[in-house]
């Protein structure tokens, strides 16, 4: 098992982990996103200031 390959994509993980396409992405959104350390929101928050 590769470790690494989890770290690095933790949004497509979930999509194959729920297996669901879109309802699945949805619902693995916070997953993603708490694994991710939000670091999008971090990102999103200094290009706007």
């Amino acid at each position: 098992m590769r470790v690494g390959l989890m770290a690095e994509n933790p949004l497509e993980r979930a999509v194959l982990a729920t297996g669901r396409g879109t309802a699945g992405l949805h619902l693995a959104t916070p997953v993603w996103a708490i694994l991710a350390g939000r670091r999008w929101l971090a990102a999103d928050e200094r290009t706007r200031s």
